[in-house]
């Protein structure tokens, strides 16, 4: 995959550009779908901004006046700028009612359409579970045995892991780890989709330790698997 300059596109001719990086179909829908979540989600919060700024705001003041013996003039200060942010931002939008949104509007339409000519969204977003540690790893590890599957999902786990950099406690020399950009949106569409947070799972997936790694190919090893990486 070629690497993405811009990821969130401000345009619908650079949405295109950047969806055709991809060379999968799969990969295309994904990119799109979250490029969708993206901006729908931007735009409900463009909803609320401006008040619950507002609301704060006026809040933090309020509990400060309570107690004016406690207030310093910077206090106040820092207040007041931020109401006065907030009030030039109410101003800016009321002059542009769009305020953006018709281009977000556009390439959410533009994604909808294109994730569906490329034969619409998958049953499920990602094929596995994943885990970012040996705990995760064996707690799922019975079931995934049961099923008759632990050595393709080990070996799915393995053949999607890069190498991003390398730590140094003391002279010793640690390699870290990361799952690759098409499992890590795979991941988030999937939570998503189910509602769950995606932030805590995408930044250990972003951070695996070397003794994971090595650990999971321990596991085939075991069983005579061969990964091709």
């Amino acid at each position: 995959m070629k690497n993405i300059v811009n990821p969130i596109p401000s345009t619908i001719d650079e949405l295109k550009q950047n969806t055709g990086s991809f060379k999968t179909k799969s990969e295309q829908i994904e990119y799109l779908a979250e490029i969708k979540y993206v901006f729908q989600r931007d735009m409900s919060q463009d909803k609320n901004i401006e008040n619950c700024d507002l609301d704060d705001a006026i809040q933090d003041l309020k509990k400060k006046l309570e107690h004016p013996e406690r207030v310093d003039i910077e206090q106040i200060r820092s207040i007041y700028k931020k109401l006065s942010e907030v009030r030039d931002t109410i101003n800016s939008n009321k002059k542009d009612p769009e305020y953006y949104s018709s281009d977000k509007k556009k390439m959410i339409k533009y994604a909808e359409k294109e994730i569906n000519n490329l034969g619409g969204k998958p049953e499920k977003w990602i094929e596995y579970p994943l885990v970012t540690n040996i705990t995760d790893y064996n707690d799922i590890k019975r079931s995934m045995k049961e099923e008759g599957r632990l050595n393709e999902w080990v070996e799915w786990m393995l053949s999607n892991v890069e190498p991003t950099e390398k730590e140094h406690i003391g002279i010793k020399e640690i390699l870290v780890w990361s799952y690759n950009d098409s499992v890590l949106r795979q991941a988030k569409l999937d939570c998503i989709e189910q509602d769950k947070e995606y932030y805590e799972l995408l930044w250990n997936a972003l951070n695996l330790d070397d003794k994971f790694v090595e650990h999971l190919k321990r596991q085939l090893k075991k069983e005579d698997v061969i990964v091709s990486r």
